[in-house]
């Protein structure tokens, strides 16, 4: 697989937002990309908040319509943040689109703050994996990521993927003594590498209404290696190559997942 990550500028006009991600579909088809990840809420942007719940739109919105339309003309798979409403509740979800399937979506399991759980539902633990090109691909948002366990379940179904998309802020865990993110830096790889698989954690970046966003979106290898990272300021599109045979000799090495055992 081809994997394209788009980092995407929180300071973006909500009107251009749609036609941004979907400038980066295009330009990851044309480099051959498979699948491309987007960012948390980014077809919406995070800090708007209690708009968020009217801005929310269901599979059948002009989001999921439009990318689901690019994504069969293009042929590229794409995973992309935005509020869901379903009935009077809504999630924060990842829209899935894969090419000549129905669109689907993921939605977060655990909230961050009171900021999140003032608008949103948590869905709670789920475990969502699809395939494309090949590969299975499983699907966290933000927060989840850093519960080992949500990655782990993912793992013994046999992800070989970990699609992430994130709304990371800078301050706090997401600094680490001001010279850079503590989650991307040391947390992300260590996911990649207890699990054996890959993990992409694709951020927002600048700042929006609420939130100035870490950036530093980053593609780690199951040895947990960084393949790909992006800056901390503004829109940048990620490549990298997921070759899980590439690999075979560090599953080898470290079969964490099969040594662990059944989940209790």
């Amino acid at each position: 697989m081809k994997l394209a990550a788009f980092q995407m500028s929180a300071a973006t006009p909500h009107a251009e937002r749609l036609p941004k991600v979907e400038a980066a579909m295009r330009e990851a088809a044309s480099a051959g990309a498979d699948l491309l990840i987007a960012p948390e809420l980014c077809l919406s942007g995070y800090g708007r908040g209690p708009e968020l719940s009217d801005l929310a739109q269901g599979l059948d919105g002009e989001w999921a319509t439009q990318l689901s339309a690019l994504s069969d003309t293009l042929g590229i798979a794409v995973i992309a943040g935005f509020p869901e409403r379903a009935g009077e509740t809504r999630y924060i979800s990842a829209l899935i689109k894969r090419p000549g399937v129905a669109p689907e979506v993921y939605r977060k399991g655990t909230l961050y703050g009171d900021y999140e759980r003032s608008i949103f539902t948590a869905a709670g633990p789920s475990t969502m994996i699809v395939e494309i090109a090949g590969l299975k691909v499983g699907v966290l948002i933000c927060y989840d990521v850093e519960f080992p366990e949500n990655t782990r379940r993912l793992a013994m179904a046999g992800a070989d993927l970990i699609a992430v998309p994130t709304a990371l802020p800078w301050g706090g865990i997401g600094e680490a003594s001001g010279t850079g993110s503590f989650v991307v830096e040391h947390l992300v790889p260590t996911r990649a590498c207890e699990n054996v698989n890959f993990v992409a954690y694709i951020n927002n970046s600048d700042t929006d209404e609420r939130v100035t966003f870490q950036g530093e979106s980053v593609i780690c290898a199951p040895n947990g290696s960084v393949l790909a990272k992006a800056p901390k300021d503004g829109d940048k599109l990620l490549l990298a190559d997921i070759d899980p045979r590439a690999y075979d000799a560090v599953r080898a090495y470290l079969p964490y997942p099969e040594d662990v055992g059944p989940l209790l």
